[in-house]
């Protein structure tokens, strides 16, 4: 803070008391009618029009592919129902007098406040944000061989939903994974012929996103599936996995779960987490497997 005279002075100025803005926030799009300020307790987010955009935000904070859950505490002067948060890229409904919570997948690392419409006046206090995890998310590691093309060494289905998990060779051979919330797939593979090669596959789901690893002797692939419109609150806990084959309907009526597209080759292991690892503890996973099995 700097104290200038703008022309000759001759006094004393005591009593100067600085407030500490919030610590990590940043703002964007301000002028005199458009501006944050820090009150002692929260932030009062103040924009008259719908021009220029004023934005409160933190950014690289955020995981992206993870679910957040967003907790506040608003009051608004005037006009209600006017601001809202975007929690990685996913905007949220506008906020209601009071204590607010909301959730959204990430896909950026950045947490912003702003305006729902124009003349916001609004106390924005008591504001946590917390990761939060749910039987819709999960890692899957295996260690196998597979022989033969059309394969599954890994499955899931539910009859209910027709929701699925495979993993295993498709008709060319390639390695592949498929996730399907019984309407919208995700899904990943190898650009190479994988029959006969014994390798490590990982998946891992949250939210709308897939993220695949698969490495052998050969060499590594590693790919990222995503899709808005798949439903993040199927759960994959409601019947059995299948190791070795998985599971479809018969077609008939009343339909029933059939074993399918059962195994050649050998099985080494699988490991199941109810959440999805990130990179760090993936790759922590992943050399334990290596230096266990030796696969590359």
């Amino acid at each position: 803070m700097i104290l200038q005279a703008r022309d000759s002075f001759i006094g004393s100025i005591d009593n100067v008391s600085v407030k500490e803005v919030g610590q990590g926030w940043n703002i964007t799009g301000t002028d005199s009618n458009h501006y944050v300020e820090f009150p002692g307790e929260g932030a009062r987010f103040v924009a008259s029009t719908l021009t220029p955009v004023l934005v409160l935000q933190q950014q690289g904070i955020l995981d992206i592919g993870s679910v957040y859950e967003l907790t506040c505490t608003v009051a608004y002067t005037g006009t209600v129902d006017n601001l809202r948060a975007n929690i990685g890229g996913t905007n949220t409904a506008y906020f209601t007098e009071g204590e607010n919570t909301r959730i959204g997948t990430a896909s950026s690392h950045t947490i912003q406040f702003l305006r729902n419409n124009a003349n916001v006046d609004a106390l924005i206090t008591n504001v946590s944000l917390k990761k939060i995890q749910s039987s819709a998310d999960w890692s899957i590691f295996e260690v196998s061989k597979i022989n033969a093309v059309s394969n599954a060494v890994f499955g899931y289905y539910h009859e209910g939903d027709d929701s699925y998990i495979e993993m295993g060779t498709n008709a060319s051979g390639n390695y592949s994974v498929k996730v399907s919330d019984g309407t919208t797939l995700l899904s990943g593979k190898t650009t190479t012929v994988d029959t006969g090669k014994y390798h490590i596959g990982v998946l891992r789901k949250v939210g709308e996103y897939l993220n695949f690893n698969y490495y052998d002797s050969s060499g590594s692939t590693v790919s990222v599936d995503s899709n808005i419109n798949f439903n993040t609150q199927t759960s994959f806990e409601k019947e059995k996995f299948r190791i070795g084959c998985t599971q479809t309907s018969n077609g008939l009526l009343p339909p029933t779960a059939i074993n399918t597209r059962y195994l050649d080759g050998n099985f080494q292991e699988v490991i199941v987490y109810d959440r999805k690892l990130n990179d760090t503890e993936t790759a922590n996973v992943v050399n334990y497997l290596n230096n266990k099995y030796k696969i590359y």
